[in-house]
């Protein structure tokens, strides 16, 4: 047994060495969906939400076929964020009225939350928690908190004004195997614990479209992608071909890569 798990600890490390050596990743055309999309996300089933400069949302499945339409564009204004890691419960968020609109996988309107009532004026950033509630960042309070589908405020951390030696406003934020990860590009990611107390800076700055992909973070700048081991605690990045250096956003999912040019999306599959 104890040979076993020493052979699988060097297999371990032997693939992430491997992994972290090849420095370029080639990805080619796969399918082009043409359209002026602004913003767009991926669920964890390869459901892909499209939402276009008029804030249509159009929702299609891992076929690219359109199973759903989100029309109700003229409410709430630009839509500022879209949370999709839970498929039948998806967050949309508007900015400008603090308004966070629930929607169920049909993209029909299960709740509103206008954050204003609870005295919430400005998030910077949402996300859905792991228990199904809401993260966000009150920008005014410099706080975390998570808030129930009604609103209420479940969980508060403290001022983190009163922990960092500069104000710390995420622009992401990212739940996680009991951990927050929160990102802003000129300071990095803090990851912090659920009550918020803090575990760790890193600073990997001027980065976009961050993600966690396992266990490691990843953003990106022009056309190489970042790479920050949580287990190991290394940093690398590689190039990436077929990156463009104008995509307004940028997913990965497994072998595929997801990006947003002006008139249209392209998905690539890795070479």
């Amino acid at each position: 047994m104890g040979k076993q798990i020493i052979f699988s600890i060097i297999f371990w490390l032997f693939s992430f060495a491997s992994f972290a050596n090849d420095s370029t990743i080639v990805y080619k055309p796969f399918k082009i969906i043409t359209g002026d999309y602004k913003n767009f996300a991926l669920d964890n089933l390869g459901n892909l939400y499209l939402i276009n400069t008029f804030n249509q949302i159009k929702k299609l499945n891992n076929n690219l076929d359109s199973i759903a339409v989100f029309n109700d564009t003229r409410q709430y204004g630009n839509i500022t964020n879209i949370d999709v890691n839970n498929p039948l419960k998806i967050l949309i968020y508007y900015g400008e009225f603090s308004t966070i609109l629930v929607l169920d996988r049909f993209l029909n309107v299960r709740n509103k939350i206008d954050l204003r009532k609870k005295n919430i004026f400005k998030a910077s950033a949402i996300s859905l928690s792991y228990d199904n509630n809401i993260w966000l960042f009150d920008e005014i309070e410099n706080k975390v908190k998570k808030i129930s589908d009604e609103g209420m405020v479940l969980m508060e951390s403290n001022d983190f004004r009163l922990v960092l030696d500069s104000l710390f406003v995420p622009e992401t934020i990212i739940d996680n195997d009991g951990k927050l990860f929160l990102y802003n590009t000129t300071k990095g990611f803090l990851i912090s614990d659920y009550y918020g107390a803090i575990k760790k800076v890193n600073p990997l700055v001027n980065l976009k479209y961050v993600q966690l992909q396992g266990n490691k973070l990843i953003g990106f700048q022009n056309n190489k992608m970042m790479v920050y081991s949580l287990n190991l605690f290394l940093e690398n990045e590689k190039n990436i071909v077929g990156l463009s250096m104008v995509a307004q956003k940028v997913i990965l999912k497994e072998k595929f890569l997801y990006q947003i040019l002006n008139d249209r999306v392209e998905v690539k599959i890795v070479e």
